[in-house]
């Protein structure tokens, strides 16, 4: 009676460990809209899993800098010292993380890649947006708004960032490949991390040009900011120079009600973040997940921009989910 007792309650502890989890989220920052509105939606997640009984307990962190590599190497490895069960992970570089990642595999702590690629077969699973299709979708807006003619600029963000790095792919690939009078004639500067880098490169890039480009396509938030702080202190926004941006912000919709942005390329952070703690829980339970999910992105204009679909997608619930 007394082995079957402790049997049973073996049985009951081992149970209740198993629907119990200690989840870390590392994200490239922590400090801009984009990341909260990831980590909010990590939170509904791990709310909802707790309800349904899968106690879940979210730990955030990020390094001081989107290009601190090896300040999130060391989050990373930490959580892993840490014994958490499963790490929520957007890498800040595509190489440099690799390692972390493997080590923690090895630990048996799995990982769930989201929002930008990484060069490893460890992770469980890979949530992002189609990267490449946003930067298409962007090189798409941008030959519409000049007229399929002209000269264009592609503001970069970072080196080996491979989420930025495959929508200037999809930029270029779409001028080149369908708009023959077009001309880029600049794609080689890059904004940097923070805002005030991004606005510093801005203004070098828009004062090495002999006269001002057609449009400008920026690939994330920190480099549309600065591009459009720039053009707004050179006097060439409003229109002047089509600007073109993926993602949204408080500052890049204020600047397309104003006419200054003709189009924003805008992802689902959101999603990502609610998507990447479900498919890390399910990994953890023994259930099978997908490889690679595509959380989405769509094209914003003052045309569509009052419509519920867009206005559920650029004003997620962030304050709901604050933790």
């Amino acid at each position: 009676m007394i082995i079957r007792s402790l049997m049973l309650l073996l049985a009951t502890t081992a149970a209740a460990s198993a629907q119990s989890y200690r989840v870390a989220l590392v994200t490239k920052g922590n400090s801009n809209e984009y990341w909260k509105t990831v980590h909010a939606g990590a939170v509904k997640a791990a709310r909802e899993l707790t309800a349904q009984g899968v106690t879940v307990r979210l730990l955030w962190a990020a390094p001081s800098s989107e290009s601190a590599s090896a300040e999130q190497s060391t989050l990373v490895n930490g959580f892993v010292t840490q014994h958490v069960n499963g790490i929520v992970l957007a890498p800040t570089d595509v190489h440099d993380l690799g390692a972390p990642v493997e080590a923690a595999a090895q630990a048996g702590v799995p990982t769930v890649v989201i929002d930008s690629g990484l060069k490893t077969n460890s992770m469980v699973s890979f949530i992002s947006t189609d990267n490449y299709k946003g930067g298409f979708l962007g090189g798409l807006r941008v030959g519409a708004v000049v007229g399929g003619k002209g000269s264009v600029v592609l503001f970069r963000f970072l080196r080996h960032s491979a989420g930025t790095e495959a929508r200037e792919s999809g930029f270029l690939d779409v001028i080149k490949g369908r708009f023959q009078n077009i001309t880029v004639v600049d794609s080689i500067h890059y904004s940097g991390a923070t805002y005030d880098a991004a606005h510093a490169s801005a203004a070098a890039l828009l004062q090495s040009q002999a006269t001002p480009p057609d449009a400008i396509f920026c690939s994330n938030d920190i480099s549309a900011v600065g591009m459009l702080q720039a053009l707004r202190e050179a006097h060439l926004a409003g229109g002047k120079v089509k600007l073109v941006v993926f993602d949204s912000s408080a500052q890049t919709l204020d600047g397309l009600k104003a006419g200054d942005i003709q189009g924003l390329i805008v992802q689902n952070p959101f999603l990502m973040g609610y998507t990447g703690v479900q498919t890390l829980v399910a990994h953890l339970s023994g259930k099978p997940v997908d490889h690679e999910i595509d959380t989405g992105c769509r094209l914003v204009t003052n045309e569509n921009l009052a419509t519920p679909e867009i206005d559920a997608l650029i004003h997620p619930p962030v304050d709901q989910y604050a933790d």
